[in-house]
């Protein structure tokens, strides 16, 4: 399945131009990058906040692609 990238979100932008005043030094401000970000442990993460199901690799890029066209609601 191909991954939808939506770098060109008016919120990133936002933030992006923020970023220096927002983070302490060190740190990286970027989108998520769904075919890095899944093994990295994004959902170990999400999973300290809420309930997290097993979630494999296909339906997890399927559920960002969904996100990503969502221009209201992306990022």
């Amino acid at each position: 399945m191909p991954i939808i990238q939506r770098e060109d979100a008016p919120l990133f932008h936002l933030l992006s131009s923020l970023r220096k005043s927002l983070l302490s030094p060190g740190r990286l401000l970027r989108t998520t990058t769904p075919s890095i970000d899944y093994h990295l442990g994004y959902l170990d993460v999400l999973r300290v906040l809420t309930t997290v199901g097993d979630i494999s690799y296909d339906q997890w890029i399927e559920r960002y692609n969904w996100m990503a066209r969502r221009n209201d609601e992306y990022i």
